[in-house]
């Protein structure tokens, strides 16, 4: 999602949570976390497809000095974002990862807050 907000910042602040895998969600399930998105005021959504690298892969290979071929490094993945209408603002949901993402924070203790909040949203939804 990276290079998504519209006149990008400088400077925006992350929070990452690594995750186990996210559960599959149920069409019902996926319609209440947009919902609950929307209530908070995040209003856009946007699938896209990225690239994870194994570098545990990768390390081991270099241990073993072994070859590697390139499909066994690097695996497709699909993210979800719900953006603020004016994208200032974002949570990232991975199959292993949440972030949240915001431009326009004036308090660490504030952006921790609200990330903690939407994760309880999700987590009393799923």
């Amino acid at each position: 999602m990276s290079g998504r907000f519209k006149k990008a910042p400088l400077v925006y602040v992350t929070a990452r949570i690594a995750t186990t895998p996210l559960p599959t969600l149920s069409a019902d399930q996926k319609a209440m976390i947009q919902q609950a998105m929307v209530k908070r005021g995040l209003v856009l959504s946007e699938v896209s497809k990225g690239q994870s690298l194994n570098v545990n892969t990768l390390i081991n290979a270099a241990q073993e000095e072994s070859n590697i071929e390139q499909q066994q490094l690097i695996t497709p993945i699909l993210r979800q974002a719900f953006f603020s209408n004016d994208r200032t603002n974002c949570i990232i949901f991975e199959p292993n990862a949440i972030e949240w993402r915001a431009v326009d924070y004036t308090k660490y203790n504030v952006f921790v807050e609200e990330f903690q909040d939407i994760l309880k949203t999700i987590i009393d939804l799923v």
